[in-house]
């Protein structure tokens, strides 16, 4: 490991099983804020992935994650470099085993291999790693292979969060609430998969595909992942006035240039989920071309509207909305749908975006939200270890209780 000094700042750069990481110090009022980056797109796609319940991804300047700020007599430089190496080493522990996962190898740590697209930073994809990861307690490797990055099929794998179920080309995948980004085609590489088991999914539309087309035995339990985020996280409530979140779709980002930040809360998709979500939570409506924009928006209750750009349309154009919207009752709502205004490129330049926010909704969620989360696979490893800690908890109450009851050593 090397160290550098560049003004109010320390570097240590050390290598990992994907290319160096940089840990730097760096010097504000409040103490040390550590902060870490990788080098290459294959390094901080696994950075991502590994420090996804741990610490706060920020895409600009430049994607870089927050690890946490030292004050006090840890914000000394001397002090600092235990924390620094606490983290270093948890870095080097956790992108070792997902090298191993990704040999072929079992690894010591007691690791869930997961399914989602990671190929760019993006809160909806992340969403799913950071739910299991949260309900078990456990580290959540991607193993979907691709060409540049092929991984042997050990173990059962579980698709999670997004559209994704077209993806998965490899044996033993159990699905849990993800979907189809459009209708099967004929020669579905699906059809060959006949070891995936499925536990929940995204919507209506994606259970008809897999059931009418492939004759795989899909239960009616539906829903996104996303909407259990309350159940786990609950973000800090605004200061001062809520403003409307604005998500745009990392494919529509740069089409949305001059916007009134002073009404509009724009969310950068690239973002740590955390953040995202609690910009759209803490709304007081939510407009956006991305799917889990409106999904997040729903969870927290907050009304929403979807803006398709229908010249620029998202992989699968309606088909995952409509899939995800198949799981709400829309009934009570103006012209019986959920909210939405379909514009042109041409239109965004003189786009009024605060006429499209008073078209936000909020319809009712039509399923069983218990059912969706009791489906995931590992829950009953989760329920357990939640049963330990209780019990854990439970014993030293009682033992507690025993010492106040026993005569001290002084009397005795």
């Amino acid at each position: 490991m090397s160290l550098t000094t560049s003004g109010d700042s320390l570097s240590w750069e050390f290598p990992t099983a994907f290319g160096e990481v940089t840990v730097r110090a760096t010097q504000i009022p409040a103490g040390l804020r550590l902060t870490c980056h990788g080098s290459g797109d294959e390094n901080r796609r696994v950075l991502r992935n590994v420090l996804v319940t741990d610490a706060l991804l920020k895409a600009a300047p430049k994607e870089h994650h927050e690890l946490e700020v030292l004050s006090g007599r840890r914000a000394t430089r001397r002090a600092a470099l235990t924390t620094v190496a606490g983290w270093v080493s948890f870095i080097c522990s956790r992108m070792q085993t997902v090298s191993q996962v990704e040999h072929g190898e079992t690894p010591d740590e007691d690791i869930i291999r997961g399914f989602w697209w990671d190929r760019k930073a993006n809160f909806g994809d992340a969403i799913g790693p950071w739910i299991v990861s949260t309900m078990t307690g456990r580290h959540v490797v991607n193993v979907r292979s691709t060409k540049d990055s092929p991984i042997p099929a050990v173990g059962r794998a579980s698709a999670l969060v997004g559209s994704i179920v077209q993806m998965i080309n490899r044996p033993r995948v159990d699905i849990w609430g993800s979907g189809l980004m459009r209708p099967l085609s004929e020669d579905s590489g699906l059809r060959r998969r006949r070891t995936t088991e499925v536990h929940a999914v995204r919507g209506h539309l994606t259970r008809h595909e897999l059931q009418e087309k492939l004759g795989w035995t899909v239960p009616e339990v539906y829903g996104d992942p996303a909407l259990l985020l309350p159940r786990l996280f609950t973000p800090n409530s605004p200061d001062g006035d809520r403003r409307i979140a604005f998500v745009p779709h990392m494919k529509h980002r740069t089409r949305f240039s001059t916007i009134d930040e002073a009404v509009f809360d724009v969310c950068d998709v690239r973002d740590d989920l955390t953040t995202v979500v609690s910009q759209i939570a803490g709304a007081r409506a939510c407009v956006s071309t991305s799917m889990h924009g409106l999904i997040v928006a729903q969870a927290y209750g907050v009304p929403w509207v979807w803006l398709n750009i229908s010249d620029a349309p998202l992989g699968g154009a309606d088909f995952k909305f409509e899939d995800f919207f198949s799981t709400l009752d829309s009934s009570s709502l103006p012209g019986g749908a959920p909210a939405r205004v379909d514009v042109t490129s041409a239109d965004l330049e003189n786009l009024d975006l605060q006429a499209i926010a008073e078209k936000a909704a909020l319809p009712s969620t039509a399923i069983d939200l218990d059912a969706l989360e009791a489906a995931l696979p590992h829950r009953t490893l989760a329920d357990e270890r939640l049963r330990q800690r209780v019990d854990r908890r439970a014993a030293r109450r009682m033992k507690q209780a025993v010492r106040k009851l026993l005569p001290s050593r002084h009397h005795s």
